[in-house]
């Protein structure tokens, strides 16, 4: 049996986030269509979708560590995933425009030979600055915004973005403390660098 970690994700800001946390990992992408997928309470979301996920990458790799994450943005009743294009990302910052939003990022580990499951959830509030227009086009010129839940991406310096509760490692997209957690829980702890953690992008 192996103790191989992979990170069932192609985000690449989940990938700096496991590059600041472990020595080594792999990286295997799930071939689940989000698409498929609904639940009446929105919130539920992002860790069903971290489940099937990983569900899928543990079925391909079941001597290994999965850890499968999905991430959206709630904000006013509304869910907002990534955007189909550049388009839609504008109106996505317009709509999110100086407004308090919640954004929630699902997580699952699983090693399917060692019958090992656990899922949940963590959530961020935080504040948008009021956004320009010409901020807006300027953001959506700039940056890769159909990869990103919101169409936004928080970095060190950005500051449009204000949290009010929670984790800068949530919006990235990785509760990673579940992470750290899980691993020493595993007893994975040379798998991992020394802490304390923390996060920079």
């Amino acid at each position: 049996m192996s103790n191989r970690v992979i990170l069932a994700s192609a985000s690449l800001g989940r990938k700096m986030l496991f590059e600041q946390t472990l020595r080594e990992f792999l990286i295997e992408v799930s071939h689940v269509d989000e698409k498929q997928f609904f639940h009446p309470d929105p919130r539920e979301l992002p860790r069903i979708l971290a489940e099937a996920k990983g569900s899928e990458v543990s079925s391909r790799f079941p001597d290994d560590y999965v850890l499968a994450f999905d991430t959206i943005v709630f904000c006013e009743g509304r869910v907002i995933g990534k955007p189909h294009d550049k388009e839609e990302a504008k109106a996505f910052l317009r709509f999110l425009s100086g407004k308090r939003q919640s954004v929630i990022s699902g997580y699952a580990f699983f090693h399917r030979q060692k019958n090992i499951f656990e899922s949940g959830s963590e959530e961020t509030t935080l504040l948008f600055a009021p956004l320009s227009h010409t901020f807006i086009e300027t953001y959506v010129a700039t940056h890769p915004v159909t990869k990103f839940a919101g169409g936004y991406a928080i970095q060190n310096d950005d500051q449009f973005i204000h949290i009010e509760k929670g984790s800068f490692d949530v919006i990235v997209g990785a509760p990673m403390q579940k992470v750290v957690a899980f691993l020493l829980k595993e007893g994975l702890q040379d798998l991992l660098l020394p802490g304390p953690y923390v996060y920079r992008l």
